[in-house]
């Protein structure tokens, strides 16, 4: 897709009318300093086939309200649900001239909230568009778009892009955090298949990114982490040719001195696999003490070769259970996502990375303290993910990273929560000793207090540069956004 039809990419937008714009003429907003300014403007800017403007006395503002984690819901004085790119710039530019504070929103599966705000929120959902180019080697997605349905449409024509197993996770901000998903090993991480973004920056313009143009923005955004360097509006990427795949989960109801085998024995093997299969591990015990293990993933090699490499698992204790199936990619999608509705739950994430196997010190320590209700997820990294170097792109846990590690609990009731939390905060705080220190964006931890150093590692002096150039104000900010550069 040549760059003119980029910037020319755009689709049909269903529109509704959800309030009388008479009654907006008398809503105000708080600024940043506690000041009242009236939204009168803003609404004057945007016609209705350009946003939706919602207040939380409209009929159909709740309906937008909801977000994956509700444990952290915030209620915006007001959401613009933006259907262009210039109505993303004319709100950006109303919020900078009031200071308003805002966030931007596409999936809203932020696991701290990072995408809600109290002020503004600019909603991307409804520039969900999806094109693909004539040759099929690339497509175009508004940001707004979930990875679901990117899926389904690649798939129409045996493609794919390797991102998330969550079908309703926005694309926008999985990528710019990296984006790790199933076929990480043999393409890369999702923002390795990046070629170009569309984004408004702070001062309310229109910018291409890519290689050839704000080269620098685009080294950032590939792994800094969405809604503080601008806010993204389209984005174009690389196909892959994907028409099935093997998958396979294999299962134990075990002692801790054969879960602690395995898992030895997991983390040597998984991230030097061959890079057509990508390995995920989770640990779990239950209220009777027994510890449950099960690897799963999948691979787009050959199932021969799959059912070797899981003999180095398979060998040291029998699995209750193997299934392999072959499955072409949308059934391998629906096998590891499930359904493509909307989930909302309390939940609690964190995260880290292991640089070398665990010690067996750390590993008897994962498994006495883990507690009923808390799963640990180990992800193989290697592979495509470590062609690239750490200073390649924004991401920065490539070169040495056998895994990643997620830490999650979730919860159905609001009075659950403290309990919860705590008992997630115990556990990751007995597992400091072992693990390196670094953690991974998209499963963002305000509990973390040198946030910047864990995601960014060695590249945060240079994404702190970045910012300091574009957003030398710091406009764009969430509690863990980049930090300016010191002594700007």
């Amino acid at each position: 897709m040549k760059r003119r039809e980029f910037l020319k990419f755009g689709g049909a937008i269903v529109t509704q009318t959800f309030l009388a714009s008479s009654l907006l003429e008398s809503v105000f907003v708080e600024t940043a300093h506690g000041e009242s300014v009236s939204i009168r403007d803003l609404k004057n800017a945007l016609a209705p086939d350009q946003a939706t403007i919602l207040v939380p006395t409209d009929s159909a503002f709740a309906g937008y309200q909801k977000a994956f984690n509700l444990r952290t819901l915030k209620t915006p004085m007001i959401r613009v649900l933006c259907k262009t790119p210039q109505a993303v710039a004319i709100a950006v530019q109303w919020a900078r001239t009031n200071k308003v504070p805002l966030a931007m929103r596409s999936g809203g599966h932020s696991f701290e909230g990072l995408s809600q705000g109290t002020g503004l929120v600019i909603d991307t959902r409804l520039m969900n568009q999806f094109q693909i180019s004539a040759d099929k080697n690339t497509f175009v997605s508004g940001a707004g778009a979930l990875l679901g349905n990117v899926y389904t449409e690649l798939a129409k024509d045996g493609r794919a892009v390797p991102a998330g197993s969550c079908p309703t996770v926005g694309i926008t901000g999985h990528t710019m955090g990296g984006g790790y998903g199933l076929l990480a090993r043999p393409l890369g991480l999702a923002c390795d298949s990046l070629l170009a973004v569309e984004m408004v920056n702070a001062d309310g313009k229109i910018l291409t990114v890519s290689e050839n143009e704000n080269a620098d923005l685009f080294w950032a955004l590939r792994g800094g982490g969405a809604g503080q360097l601008g806010l993204v509006t389209k984005l174009q990427f690389k196909t892959h040719q994907v028409s099935h795949v093997y998958t396979y989960g294999m299962s134990w109801k075990t002692t801790a001195k054969v879960a602690a085998e395995l898992m030895k024995a997991w983390q040597q093997w998984a991230p030097e696999s061959p890079r057509e299969i990508t390995s995920l591990m989770k640990i779990s015990k239950g209220k009777d003490g027994v510890i449950g293990v099960r690897a799963i993933g999948q691979t787009v090699g050959t199932e021969n070769i799959l059912r070797s490499e899981l003999a180095r698992l398979s060998s040291i204790a029998q699995p209750d259970s193997l299934n392999i199936k072959d499955l072409d990619f949308m059934g391998s999608v629906r096998h590891f996502g499930g359904s493509f509705d909307p989930e909302y739950i309390f939940m609690k994430g964190k995260s880290d990375y292991i640089k070398e196997v665990m010690s067996d010190e750390g590993i008897a320590a994962m498994l006495q303290k883990i507690p009923s209700g808390i799963d640990v997820i180990f992800d193989s990294y290697g592979g495509t993910i470590r062609d690239k170097q750490d200073k390649d792109t924004a991401f920065a846990h490539r070169e040495k990273t056998v895994s990643s590690l997620q830490y999650y609990t979730q919860w159905y009731k609001e009075s659950d929560s403290k309990a919860k939390l705590e008992m997630m905060k115990t556990f990751h705080d007995a597992m400091r000793p072992y693990m390196s220190g670094a953690a991974y964006f998209n499963y963002c931890d305000l509990d973390i207090k040198d946030y910047a150093r864990a995601y960014w590692g060695t590249n945060l002096e240079r994404l702190s540069e970045i910012k300091t150039q574009h957003d030398p104000t710091n406009f764009f900010n969430h509690p863990q956004s980049i930090p300016l550069k010191k002594g700007s």
